[in-house]
């Protein structure tokens, strides 16, 4: 199997940090949908969702284009909502098309003029319009930014988008079959990135459980030996996260089909 036998999150996000303005940002999203600012971009980590902002979805997206330039082989699958958002790209495109084996580009809207070896592949009525994906798959280095935007925005660098990043090829393997399932009209939607979703607000609620009551196991835990706490009490509290943990068990997808192979380049 291919696999990523260089790439760490710390060489990818020096790459970021090479296009990031100096205001755009990265915000971690918990488990309820609220959002705590994330202080710089080297702390982001993949496969976690976030909620970035334009510059930052451009960033790391020019990151994942770099390491297909560097690596000059493999394919590069590009969802990029609307075809005009190609036009800024249009040079660095044609790089890519003519360095590694195959660029696709998926877009609403009227195709771009002919450039290079490029191909492009339209989206029409279906839920990428919503989305924005940069799929590499090298011999040696996988990965990929996906997110999907968050409010309707008619200028690009006002939008937002919640989403991740990773370097898992299985993965990037089976998130590659969903577009293609999608475009061939074999799917609704992209399944894995609701999957996805789920589970990274479960173990985000997780979390956030176990820290709550941690600190409240410990503090029963303290006045126990003085007698300020009933044994009683500390059983029905260990009883109350057990029974939180089992609700949050529901959250979590099934997982109904076998892991796809990485495509071979």
């Amino acid at each position: 199997m291919a696999g990523n036998r260089s790439q760490t999150n710390d060489d990818f996000l020096s790459r970021v940090d090479e296009y990031l303005p100096t205001d755009a940002s990265a915000i971690a999203v918990d488990a309820s949908e609220q959002s705590e600012p994330v202080a710089g971009m080297d702390l982001p980590n993949g496969n976690t969702f976030y909620l970035f902002s334009a510059d930052a979805l451009m960033a790391a997206s020019h990151a994942v284009e770099d390491l297909a330039l560097d690596e000059a082989n493999g394919t590069l699958l590009v969802v990029l909502q609307d075809f005009d958002n190609f036009t800024a790209e249009r040079e660095c495109y044609a790089l890519l098309a003519a360095t590694i084996d195959d660029v696709e580009v998926v877009g609403c809207g009227r195709k771009p003029r002919r450039c290079g070896r490029v191909r492009f592949v339209t989206a029409g009525q279906t839920a990428l319009k919503d989305f924005w994906v940069v799929l590499y798959q090298g011999r040696h280095t996988q990965a990929l930014v996906m997110s999907r935007q968050t409010h309707r925005a008619n200028a690009f660098e006002d939008r937002t988008f919640v989403g991740f990043y990773t370097f898992d090829a299985r993965l990037i393997a089976r998130v590659r079959q969903d577009i293609e399932r999608l475009l061939r009209g074999e799917s609704p939607g992209l399944r894995d990135y609701d999957r996805l979703r789920r589970i990274d607000r479960t173990v985000k609620e997780v979390h956030m459980v176990l820290h709550q009551e941690q600190l409240a196991l410990e503090s029963a835990l303290d006045k126990l030996p003085f007698g300020r706490v009933q044994p009683r009490v500390l059983a029905s509290r260990i009883d109350s996260i057990v029974h939180r943990l089992q609700t949050i068990k529901t959250m979590l997808p099934e997982f109904k089909t076998p892991a796809a192979s990485p495509r071979k380049t």
